[in-house]
């Protein structure tokens, strides 16, 4: 309990607050990922507080189903963070959000989800 506090309160070791979030904001605009996994692709989500989300179906994806060891989470967030230009969260097992996107990010995001696999030998 006292450790989820002292997150919330901006205490944790995540680049960014769940404060940082609007808990009432809206899609504002969804972006489509072809090409990240095959089985179920992520969905890029621009909100009304102008932070983005993405949504993976699965994480690690399904592609890493064949050799799970060969996906690291840590590194595939630090690759994310820096195809954001931006701190990334990793809010929950299959969500990654950026509080504050640069005005590039979503599409900076989009390309390198769409080339990870070729460009990480998935």
């Amino acid at each position: 309990m006292l450790s989820w506090f002292l997150t919330l309160c901006g205490c944790g070791d995540n680049n960014s607050t769940r404060l940082d979030f609007d808990p009432n904001a809206s899609i504002v605009r969804e972006i489509a990922v072809v090409g990240f996994d095959v089985d179920a692709e992520p969905v890029i989500r621009e909100m009304s507080d102008g932070s983005i989300w993405i949504h993976f179906e699965a994480m690690p994806p399904f592609f890493a189903d064949d050799d799970p060891s060969s996906f690291d989470v840590q590194d595939f967030h630090d690759q994310l963070q820096s195809a954001a230009a931006a701190p990334v969260t990793h809010d929950d097992r299959e969500v990654f959000a950026i509080a504050k996107p640069t005005p590039e990010t979503a599409n900076a995001l989009k390309l390198w989800l769409e080339t990870y696999r070729k460009t990480n030998g998935g």
